[in-house]
Formats: C-alpha cells, sequence, structure tokens
C-alpha cells in the first residue's frame, strides 16, 4: 500500500508538511497531551483556533474532552487530518449549544444545529413555540428554565450532535407534559408531535377532542414525571382505553377535576377552617396578585359565604372542590334547607358537605357525576361550575335574554350538556374566557376564581 504523501496542499499558496506518524501521535495521545499535540500542528493549529474562538473557556473544555471522546470511540482513531476537522467543527458547535449560559441563549445557540435537521422534528416547535404550538399559554418560562438545567446536566454524557438532537426532542416533549403544564399543550402533543407514534397510543386517535383533554388532563393532574416517551405513550394508550371503554355520561360531568386540581395543589374534603367576617382588608395577605378578586373575597367573607384557609391566609390559587363550592352557591342562593339525606354513595353520611349538597340537589342545582356518586373531594371544573350557576339563575326564575359573545376558541371541547350554560353565563358577564380566546371547560376552578364568580352571580339573583 502507498504511503500517504508527505505533503498536503492546505490553498493555493500553503503548504503543510505531514505524515502518517503524526497522525499515529495523535491517536495515541492521552486525555493530558492530546490538545497540545494536535495544537503543536501547523495544519491544525489555525483551523481548531478559528473553529473555537467563539467559545469562552468552559466551551474550550468541553470541546476537548468532547473531541478527545469521539476519538477514543473510533477503534483505529482518527483515519485522517480532515476528520479531525470535521470532528472539531461538530463538537464545537455542540459545546456552544450543550453550554448555554441562560435559556434564551440556547434559544439563540439552537440555531446554530439548523444544518444538524434540529427542525426536522416538531419538538422544536414546541420549544420555541411555532407552527402547531404558538400559543403564549404554551410551554412557559419556567418549563423552558427546566429542560435548560437538564439539558446542561447532560453535557458530559452526549458526545454527538445527533445524540443531542435525540434527547433535546424527547425532553421537549416530556418536560412540556410535565411541571404544571396546560392540558390544551398536553393535548396537543400527544395529537400532533411526530416523535409519539400513532400506534403506540392505543385507542387515542378515535376519541372525542373533549376526550382526548381528559387524558391530557389525568396526565396533568398526575404529575407523573415519564422518564422515556414511550413511557408516556403507554400512560396515553391506558387511559385512552379506559374513556374509549366507558359510556359518557351528561350529568354534572365525571370528566376532569380530579383531586389535586390543574395547577397542582393538594385538595381535602375536610371543610375549611372558618374565621368570623372581618372589616378590614388586611385580613389576607395572600391577595397581592389576585386584586381583580379582592373586592369579591371580601364582600364574600363578610357575607359569611366564603372564608379564609386561615385568620390570615385564603389561598386564591388552591382548588375548589364539588362539595366547596355547592356550599358557596347554596348560601348564595338562599337554598338552604337543612336536608340530610342525598343519594350519592361517596358522602359520608354525617360529613360537613351533607346538608349543602342535599340542599342544592333538592333545589335542582346539582347532579352526581354518575347516578350514584356525586364525586367528593374532585376539583371543580370551569365547565361544571358555569352548568351549576346557570341552574341557580334559572330555579330564581331570573334568566335574562343575552346577547352572545363571540365563539370560544375550543368551544368544540365544552360538553354538550354544558353548552348553554357556557354561553350565557359569558355573556351575562358571570364568568369570561382565557387569555388565549379559550374557556379551558376541564379546567379547575380556584379559590378567588370561584369566589370572583359567585360575588357576580349575587347581583343576578
Amino acid at each position: 500500500m502507498a504511503a500517504e504523501p508527505e505533503i498536503r496542499v492546505f490553498s493555493d499558496d500553503e503548504f503543510f508538511y505531514h505524515s502518517r506518524a503524526t497522525l499515529d501521535d495523535i491517536n495515541a495521545a492521552s486525555d493530558g497531551t492530546f490538545d497540545d499535540l494536535i495544537m503543536g500542528y501547523a495544519f491544525l493549529n489555525g483551523i481548531i483556533t478559528d473553529i473555537t474562538a467563539p467559545l469562552n473557556e468552559g466551551e474550550k473544555n468541553e470541546f476537548w474532552n468532547k473531541l478527545y471522546t469521539y476519538k477514543e470511540s473510533k477503534s483505529t482513531g482518527f483515519t485522517n487530518f480532515g476528520e479531525i476537522v470535521t470532528a472539531a467543527t461538530e463538537n464545537a458547535t455542540l459545546s456552544k449549544v450543550m453550554l448555554s449560559q441562560t435559556a434564551n441563549d440556547l434559544n439563540t445557540n439552537l440555531a446554530l444545529l439548523n444544518s444538524y435537521g434540529i427542525k426536522n422534528s416538531n419538538s422544536y416547535d414546541i420549544f420555541m413555540k411555532k407552527g402547531d404550538f404558538a400559543k403564549e399559554t404554551y410551554l412557559t418560562d419556567a418549563q423552558k428554565a427546566t429542560l435548560f438545567t437538564v439539558l446542561k446536566t447532560k453535557a458530559g454524557e452526549l458526545n454527538t450532535i445527533g445524540e443531542f438532537i435525540k434527547y433535546f426532542n424527547d425532553k421537549v416533549v416530556l418536560t412540556a407534559c410535565h411541571n404544571n403544564a396546560s392540558d390544551y399543550l398536553i393535548r396537543d402533543i400527544i395529537s400532533k408531535s411526530d416523535i409519539i407514534l400513532k400506534e403506540d397510543t392505543g385507542k387515542y386517535s378515535s376519541l372525542t377532542p373533549a376526550q382526548k383533554l381528559e387524558v391530557a388532563k389525568i396526565i396533568n393532574d398526575s404529575q407523573a414525571e415519564f422518564a422515556t416517551v414511550s413511557q408516556l405513550a403507554q400512560k396515553v394508550a391506558t387511559e385512552s382505553g379506559k374513556i374509549a371503554d366507558t359510556p359518557s355520561d351528561s350529568k354534572d360531568s365525571g370528566r376532569g377535576g380530579s383531586s389535586g386540581g390543574n395547577a397542582g395543589f393538594s385538595v381535602t374534603t375536610q371543610p375549611p377552617v372558618v374565621t368570623p367576617p372581618q372589616d378590614s382588608k388586611a385580613a389576607f395577605t395572600d391577595l397581592s396578585n389576585h386584586k381583580w378578586a379582592e373586592t369579591a373575597i371580601y364582600a364574600l367573607q363578610q357575607k359569611g359565604i366564603i372564608q379564609g384557609t386561615s385568620a390570615q391566609t385564603f389561598e386564591p390559587e388552591r382548588g375548589v372542590t364539588r362539595e366547596e363550592f355547592v356550599k358557596m352557591l347554596v348560601l348564595a342562593a338562599g337554598v338552604m334547607d337543612n336536608s340530610s339525606a342525598v343519594p350519592f354513595a361517596d358522602a359520608e353520611p354525617d360529613a360537613w358537605y351533607v346538608p349543602y349538597i342535599a340542599s342544592a340537589y333538592n333545589a335542582k342545582l346539582v347532579a352526581g357525576v354518575t347516578d350514584t356518586t356525586f364525586g367528593i373531594g374532585t376539583c371543580i371544573t370551569r365547565e361544571q361550575l358555569a352548568v351549576m350557576v346557570h341552574r341557580a339563575i334559572a330555579a330564581k326564575g331570573n334568566l335574562q335574554q343575552v346577547n352572545a359573545t363571540g365563539a370560544f376558541t375550543d368551544f368544540d371541547l365544552v360538553s354538550d350538556f354544558a353548552k348553554d350554560a357556557v354561553v350565557y353565563v359569558n355573556a351575562a358577564g358571570i364568568m369570561n374566557g382565557m387569555g388565549d380566546g379559550s374557556f379551558a371547560p376541564l379546567q379547575s376552578v380556584t379559590r378567588a376564581q370561584a369566589a370572583k364568580v359567585i360575588y357576580e352571580l349575587i347581583t343576578r339573583l
């Protein structure tokens, strides 16, 4: 076999001399001498200097670690000097991306991977909020920060751009489906992500839009952190099978509103701590971010309809269970009749909520989620709340002619039994939609939101 030439033309007027022995020395180098050998060779010195010029010291250290790891991963080492240059270019890019200083830097640096196929999967669109995922309420800054931290901790383990892109695509999907995600984002990811295989999600594709959102809500409320996309797909398949095989109920709807709620709070079926109505608006110290609900909260507190969870706290973001909201509704509507019997198997006979549920049931303001269960301990959803409020107004004979406002972007996800109620309470100014134009029918209701709705209801009874 002919020996490798002793001379190589690098450009029209520059010549660099090298031999196979030099390449053998580089391949045989230890971690401690590897970079010195490469930079001591004139042909590579100028090229590597240019390649690493955009890198800071930390990124340069990672670059040399990755280049050495690449060399060690090859059974015969580098086959020629061109391979060294190619590997150096890729590893400099990878080091820059993986050691981005902030989540915003990562946004910018991902563009360095365009030629390597970073945009081939729509995980990139999820991260950047583009295409099918271009909604302001989707992937949050907090979720991006979590993803950024995870990627940075993997810097030493991902040694090729291909490995990074695969990990990035998977981790974007898994992070977006965790960490207090949006039910709607999870649904869209399950439905549209190109790394979740349709055949792995069982009966999901046969579900209605509302049922798909129910699957997303179950996954969100579980707060499960899936290690792989396959595990997520298996969970989707399991829950889709349960929903597809269960006849739908159109009473108060058993869909959604699981204990814990959409925002990840814990819910208790015990009555909230009762504090006497107070005149001072300084009573609650946790309403600074809920000015929009302050008037309603204090007005209802003074009427004895709603109380704090302690003398100083209201917990405005805590979820409201179905029985807790029924108590507010019964007191606001004035339909308390001291009844003590309810036809629901999940209601404990001596529980604090029984008289309120019985009164609301007798006044035809509520039904169960099934014929025999009320849904004790589950958070009330926005569509369930709308139905109960609508019934309360109708029971008082105060339904007015209203002009329906523009349709919500997700109105098709509102259950049929709740559509009229949703239209009415929105047109009457009792309930508003979300900031993105949706109604979010399956989203759990917070204490602040419930207080605002009850306050608006009282003015119309």
